[in-house]
């Protein structure tokens, strides 16, 4: 079918500048020669001579089918890799009663009144936009559907092929993926409403239409009784076509602002300048980027370094970097609030006591010195430890139960040491290097800065 139609035209062309129009005798068949190859005219298509159709298509056309091939396996490879790697696994699809409400209600109350004109009415917007339509519109566009189904099979039995493909591309492509990896977190019916799901399938339902109604080599036979329903069917697509435009217009000024889409240009923009303006070196906290800037993540967190790391373009000698959990000397710490900006990152938990009066380092004894907290904090991850130091050394840190040796470095400095436990001290012992001026100790958990300087003062419009 697809080899007929895409050579009529070139090979009827070719027909008509080399020998002019002609009348096809009452065996419906003429033969010319051409291209040194003989082509025979029907009144059905026209092909070459003693070809088979869709083999002579695929001998024709090998080096196109063959890329397709490539192209696909290539995807497929990809695809596989990915899926390895996705925080969302495949699982099994659920109840039999989940999986058939899910497809019942993503072809009854989505797809089929989305692609005439609907749904008319909305729930939510952005990635959770899920269609609402108003029954009497849904059942109306049932009948629609049905009506074209119908008709066309009628005009054109072979017409059956264009909706077979149709509903396999719905089955496989958009109700597949999601009953695996969708079905056992939220319910079926649910799922069904999500328009983001179905939204591939316009330019396939586009395909099949025209499959479906424009004229195939093969079919002309049926056009003299297709005469006799030409006005009322034309009339029929005009109103049909007329009712989907009011539709979409309507569906289109009825769809909900959706307030995650100013919020995220923000911070987008916001983090770019940040970006750029950040010291040179410094080290970003890879924190999951805020659920309004992602339109919610109900299916897995969005890190910052997935979102973010394309617009590390600023002309730092090194540019900031982002990582995952601090360990060791760190100068510039610091990570992004909910406006995009870049601010000091802060342990939240217990810190050291007050020094007394006068003093500005943590007495030490016999190379020994304990630090009392103000608090006995739990489900701590991060000790940061202040200190200024004339010398390289070497360090020992025992708190809640576990010991970590560290190399200070010379100068004011900050250490960021991952710890686990819960404890109301912290020794540090010396190991190499003389004891260095101990300023404070926090344990706790790290959290942007509220009152530190931020990158830009201010977000920015996106």
């Amino acid at each position: 079918m697809g080899g007929d139609a895409g050579t009529a035209p070139v090979a009827g062309g070719y027909l008509l500048c080399r020998h002019g129009p002609r009348e096809l005798p009452q065996d419906g068949a003429a033969q010319a020669r051409g291209c040194g190859r003989r082509v025979v005219v029907h009144r059905d298509g026209i092909k070459p001579a003693g070809s088979g159709g869709t083999l002579w298509t695929l001998r024709r056309w090998w080096r196109l089918w063959l890329l397709y091939a490539a192209i696909t396996v290539g995807y497929m490879v990809l695809y596989g890799a990915q899926l390895a790697t996705s925080s969302i696994a495949p699982a099994r699809p659920g109840s039999f009663s989940g999986v058939f409400s899910f497809g019942a209600t993503q072809l009854r109350d989505n797809f089929i009144p989305g692609s005439l004109g609907g749904p008319w009415h909305w729930l939510g917007a952005g990635v959770s936009a899920a269609a609402d339509p108003p029954v009497a519109l849904a059942r109306a566009s049932w009948v629609i559907a049905a009506a074209i189904l119908i008709i066309s099979i009628f005009y054109r039995p072979k017409a059956w092929r264009a909706w077979a493909i149709l509903a396999a591309w719905l089955v496989v492509v958009d109700m597949l993926p999601v009953v695996l990896g969708r079905a056992s977190i939220v319910p079926g019916v649910l799922l069904g409403l999500v328009t983001r799901y179905v939204w591939d399938a316009v330019g396939i339902l586009v395909l099949c239409v025209g499959l479906a109604f424009l004229p195939l080599a093969g079919q002309a036979a049926r056009h003299s009784q297709a005469k006799r329903y030409y006005r009322p069917l034309r009339t029929a697509a005009a109103c049909i076509l007329t009712a989907v435009l009011i539709g979409s217009v309507v569906s289109f000024y009825n769809y909900p602002t959706d307030p995650g889409a100013a919020v995220g240009r923000s911070y987008v923009a916001t983090a770019r300048i940040a970006l750029s303006e950040a010291p040179s070196g410094t080290l970003i906290l890879d924190d999951p980027v805020p659920e309004n800037v992602t339109g919610g993540n109900i299916f897995g967190t969005v890190s910052a370094s997935s979102l973010l790391t394309p617009l590390l373009t600023g002309g730092q000698k090194q540019k900031p970097r982002f990582i995952t959990r601090p360990d060791g000397t760190i100068d510039h710490l610091m990570e992004f609030d909910g406006w995009g900006r870049l601010v000091p990152s802060v342990v939240s938990g217990a810190a050291s006591m007050p020094l007394t009066t006068g003093r500005a380092c943590w007495p030490g004894h016999n190379g020994t010195i304990i630090v009392q907290l103000n608090g006995y904090p739990q489900h701590v991850n991060i000790l940061r430890l202040g200190y200024l130091a004339g010398s390289h050394g070497q360090l020992l840190l025992k708190y809640g139960g576990q010991t970590l040796v560290y190399k200070f470095n010379p100068g004011l400095k900050a250490a960021f040491l991952p710890v686990h436990g819960s404890g109301t001290t912290v020794e540090i012992d010396k190991l190499v290097g003389k004891l260095p001026c101990v300023g404070d100790v926090k344990v706790g958990f790290l959290l942007p800065s509220g009152s530190g300087p931020a990158i830009p003062p201010m977000a920015v419009n996106g």
